[in-house]
């Protein structure tokens, strides 16, 4: 009886703590923090190094794992990343330099961020179960190759984010989109290559990915406006640009065009021709001349066809603009004009009929003349901006009194020209005639 007892309580034992351990998942422990509500869980797992080791499940409903900052080297196949629900993943600031095949086992996982780590290479296979994946982040890595990265498996991607690796000199001679290579889809909607040492962008180099939206090439070595013909959002910024200047037989549509810190001096006739929504060209600390034709000559006479409605040259070297703009700016509902050194003399006057709100108006100073320095253009009465009358350089007095001598000679010689024909026709028809007609009447 004792003996079948004894066997009894040691089956308890043993079911009781195959089933303590089976439930057993990283929430129970301290070095993961589990926010739980009705329809999901997020676990935190940062700045621990033992989530991995432990090789603890995930609660059945978690979407998020973080585990940031927690000293991983190696990513290898582990109870934690096997989850039949996890959507979103966080494996940023580790020192991760490899992934081992079959590592991740999450068929739902929409978001990956591998950012900050040190990688050199995706293995085959390493993506294999995320056919579901959306975005990945791979910034600031150490890439130099860009076909030692994998990306076939991923039929759903459509945002990648490559920043901060050395891969501009080897995207020249090959393609994202190339199936022999890394292999892009072109189910790809958004692409970020900021600072990655870019030196040109061939016509041609998008053109697989119908569906792109967003693309942004700011921080790197590109010297003019790669062709576009409508996106969302193109960011160009930081970039050795010195002249802005599009196709003008195939304008480009592009919702948000940021041109921040450039190298241009003057936005010329028709450097922003094509349809924009917001431009921001800000910190372009050579630029100095705007064109009143900078969008077209034909926007100035039909500007309902002028769509955009947020421009800003804030941080920029622009002294004065041209009245003409008054037809195309009184339409934007954002304009920045602020940290400008502007002259505020009679050619700005009409920035008071401009709709700018107060939180835009703040830093919109005169810089010259002296006695306005410093003051808020908007504070001003039209009556203050003057234009005195200016002395005409020297070259241009001498031209003119050139000019005028010449015209002067001119009617001089005119009139002895006159006078000595007039002279001629009475000496030589005039009178001779007189006399004929005098002798004639005394023969008579």
């Amino acid at each position: 009886m004792n003996l079948r007892l004894d066997k009894m309580y040691y089956k308890f034992i043993v079911l009781f703590v195959f089933v303590f351990v089976v439930s057993a998942n990283v929430c129970e422990y301290d070095y993961c923090e589990c926010d739980d509500n009705v329809r999901n869980t997020t676990v935190q797992c940062a700045f621990g190094n033992k989530a991995l080791a432990s090789n603890r499940s995930l609660p059945n409903n978690t979407i998020t794992l973080i585990l940031s900052k927690s000293n991983i080297t190696i990513l290898q196949p582990s109870e934690l990343l096997k989850s039949d629900t996890l959507e979103e993943l966080l494996l940023s600031f580790n020192h991760i330099i490899d992934i081992k095949p079959s590592s991740l086992q999450l068929p739902q996982l929409k978001r990956l961020d591998l950012s900050d780590n040190e990688l050199q290479v995706i293995q085959p296979g390493v993506f294999v179960e995320l056919l579901k994946l959306e975005s990945l982040n791979l910034a600031n890595n150490k890439f130099t190759q860009i076909s030692r990265l994998d990306f076939h498996p991923l039929v759903n991607l459509k945002e990648i984010i490559l920043d901060g690796n050395n891969i501009g000199r080897d995207l020249l001679d090959t393609s994202l989109f190339d199936p022999n290579g890394c292999g892009l889809t072109n189910a790809i909607q958004s692409i970020s290559l900021n600072k990655i040492n870019l030196q040109d962008v061939r016509r041609e180099y998008f053109l697989q990915a119908d569906k792109l939206s967003n693309l942004s090439l700011s921080g790197n070595n590109i010297t003019t406006i790669p062709y576009f013909k409508q996106l969302l959002h193109l960011d160009l910024s930081d970039n050795p640009i010195e002249v802005l200047e599009f196709d003008q037989t195939y304008p480009p549509i592009i919702s948000v065009f940021k041109i921040n810190n450039l190298k241009i001096k003057e936005i010329s006739m028709n450097g922003l021709l094509g349809l924009f929504n917001e431009i921001e060209m800000e910190s372009n600390r050579h630029l100095s001349n705007f064109s009143h034709l900078a969008f077209g000559s034909n926007i100035l006479r039909d500007d309902y066809d002028f769509i955009t409605r947020k421009l800003s040259m804030r941080s920029s070297n622009l002294s004065s603009l041209d009245e003409r703009l008054w037809v195309l700016f009184k339409h934007l509902e954002v304009l920045d004009l602020q940290d400008n050194p502007w002259h505020c003399d009679c050619r700005i006057s009409w920035f008071l009929k401009l709709n700018i709100p107060l939180i835009l108006s703040q830093e919109l100073k005169c810089a010259t003349p002296s006695y306005f320095k410093g003051i808020r253009i908007l504070d001003l009465k039209p009556h203050d901006f003057e234009c005195p009358q200016q002395t005409v350089p020297k070259t241009v007095r001498y031209s003119e009194g050139v000019y005028e001598l010449a015209v002067t000679l001119g009617l001089i010689l005119y009139t002895l020209l006159l006078i000595v024909t007039l002279i001629w026709i009475y000496f030589f028809l005039y009178l001779p005639r007189t006399r004929v007609k005098k002798n004639e009447y005394l023969q008579i």
